[in-house]
C-alpha cells in the first residue's frame, strides 16, 4: 500500500446503510481541513454500487481501472 492511501470496506450486512458514505464524506472533509487539494479513488469496473456512490458524491471519471 502506498502512503496517504486508505482503503473502505463495508461488510456486506451492513451495505445500503450509508457507511462507506459517511466514511468518505468524513475523509473528504479532513482531507480539505488539512488542505489537500485533490483526492482520488480507484474503484474497480464491477464494483457498480461503489462507483454510484462516489459519482453521487460528486467524483468524476478520469480513467479506467488498470
Amino acid at each position: 500500500m502506498c502512503e496517504g492511501m486508505i482503503s473502505i470496506v463495508v461488510c456486506k450486512e451492513f451495505q445500503n446503510r450509508y457507511i462507506g458514505r459517511k466514511a468518505v464524506v468524513a475523509i473528504l472533509s479532513r482531507a480539505a481541513k488539512i488542505g489537500l487539494k485533490q483526492v482520488d479513488v480507484e474503484i474497480y469496473d464491477f464494483n457498480k454500487q461503489s462507483i454510484k456512490m462516489f459519482s453521487d458524491i460528486g467524483f468524476q471519471k478520469i480513467d479506467k481501472v488498470r
